[in-house]
């Protein structure tokens, strides 16, 4: 069936909307023999919306226009002709729509064309502001993290210390203690031995104390009984005749009686 084109863009109802007046090779003919046309006999088709067809054909053209002219066919209709001027300009109407539909189709495409890759690389500057932001985000998170982990470096340190120090002070204390005691008790200990020595002391009973002279006298005997033995044994070893000496060497031979007898 004939394409009707922009005949098809209207919003008016079928009943309310007349059938445009359809051209072909200058004449006038019903809008439904269009239907019957082979599709390999036709050159060109020009359509004209009710404005532009108006102008040209009237107000019995208010449906709008389709011009239609043939190949290598002379065909004479039998209603009304239309003359070439017309047929020419409205070619040209239409020429001019086209290309205006075409610019503006092109202006459409490019538009959104330009839209895409605004989209594009406006997602990717999205894109590189969330890996920016990530990178800040992890850069800020290991900040924290080096700061917390200075912090918990620097408590466990005062703690250690404030350990320490708690430590060797009660060790300082504990040592000053058992020294205290000690000394105590050897005090104590030092005081009881002092006691026993000195009631023993008093317990025995008291010597008279004999004169030095006595004493001396009292030993003189003693001394002389004790020298005695020892100068009469020197007495005795000096008295006692001496032995006669061997004489060294071989001894003498004796005489042979035989021989002088």
């Amino acid at each position: 069936m004939f394409p009707l084109g922009i005949f098809a863009q209207t919003n008016e109802t079928t009943e309310n909307t007349p059938d445009p007046i359809a051209v072909v090779n200058g004449y006038i003919v019903r809008y439904s023999d269009l239907a019957r046309l082979k599709s390999e006999y036709i050159a060109t088709i020009t359509e004209l919306d009710s404005e532009d067809a108006m102008k040209l054909f009237g107000d019995r053209a208010k449906g709008g226009a389709i011009v239609v002219k043939l190949i290598g066919r002379n065909t004479i209709g039998t209603g009304e002709k239309i003359e070439e001027e017309l047929i020419t300009r409205a070619e040209k109407i239409a020429e001019a729509k086209e290309a205006e539909r075409q610019r503006l189709a092109e202006e459409k495409a490019k538009a959104e064309e330009a839209e895409r890759q605004r989209l594009a690389e406006q997602q990717v500057e999205e894109v590189a502001q969330e890996n920016t932001a990530a990178h800040e985000d992890v850069a800020s998170e290991e900040v924290e993290r080096q700061r917390l982990a200075e912090e918990k470096a620097k408590a466990e340190e005062a703690e250690r210390q404030r350990l320490a120090e708690e430590k060797a002070k009660a060790e300082e204390a504990e040592r000053k203690g058992l020294a205290k005691e000690k000394a105590k008790s050897e005090e104590a200990e030092r005081k009881g031995v002092a006691e026993e020595t000195a009631k023993a002391e008093e317990a025995q009973p008291v010597q008279a104390e004999l004169p030095v002279d006595a004493a001396d006298a009292s030993e003189a005997p003693a001394n002389a009984e004790a020298e005695a033995p020892e100068a009469s044994a020197d007495k005795a070893e000096k008295e006692k005749p001496a032995r006669p000496r061997r004489p060294r060497g071989r001894p003498p031979k004796k005489a042979n009686t035989s021989t002088e007898s």
